[in-house]
């Protein structure tokens, strides 16, 4: 299901969303223009969970490799990765940021994004495989979604019988159905992504879309509103 819309209606402009969206495309093209080896740059940039496991073993100090956790979340393996990624941050981050306010939202998306990938490393510790991508933050922002906005619509893109459908659906039901085909596949064990960073870092929003809501809006402003247009 590919989402292209969604129904609550926003009180203020978004600047973290774009800028982050922005962020994730400029390293994009960075990788694509300066380094012709791709493995190099993941190498680089990609968050390995052996290393990670190591220098914390090795030390509680900071270590250089804990830097991929960020750099990490801004690293993808390929144009769909990125788009798709986008859409999925686009469609949904700017109204939990209009919830939660500008910094409270930036906060929120780097530490769900750095816990989601903590998760992966738990269930992998001993794994070299590269972790690149947005995907564990996003899915935060998908959890805290479903907290702040538990009455809203998606407008989704569903393929029928080989034919693409696009039907309104309640956003219990996309996120549902969207968690529980992380949770197969990370029980499947299908290889290529980080299931549990999806599965964790959904979680991960359900709790802190709760805790991050700036204490100072009035709670009128956390009332869910419906509008009957989709962006």
């Amino acid at each position: 299901m590919i989402p292209l819309g969604d129904s609550p209606k926003k009180k203020r402009d978004s600047f973290i969303t774009p800028l982050l969206i922005a962020g994730n495309v400029l390293f994009f093209l960075y990788m694509l223009l300066f380094f012709p080896d791709a493995s190099a740059f993941y190498k680089v940039y990609g968050l390995n969970p052996a290393q990670i496991t190591r220098a914390f073993q090795a030390s509680s100090a900071f270590q250089p490799v804990y830097w991929t956790f960020l750099s990490s979340m801004f690293s993808h393996g390929g144009w769909w990765h990125l788009i798709s990624n986008m859409l999925f941050l686009w469609i949904f981050g700017d109204n939990v940021e209009d919830r939660m306010g500008k910094f409270f939202f930036l906060i929120f998306y780097l530490l769900a994004g750095t816990g989601a990938a903590i998760v992966q490393i738990l269930l992998q510790p001993d794994s070299n495989v590269v972790m690149v991508g947005a995907s564990g933050a996003i899915s935060a922002v998908m959890g805290a979604y479903l907290v702040l906005y538990p009455k809203a619509s998606v407008m989704t893109l569903v393929p029928i019988l080989f034919f693409p459908v696009i039907l309104r659906i309640p956003t219990v039901v996309f996120m549902a159905f969207w968690f529980l085909t992380q949770i197969l596949n990370m029980a499947t064990g299908t290889s290529g992504v980080g299931w549990g960073a999806h599965v964790g870092g959904f979680m991960i929003g359900l709790l802190l879309g709760w805790m991050l809501i700036p204490l100072n809006r009035p709670p009128s402003a956390r009332v869910i509103e419906e509008d009957r247009y989709f962006r």
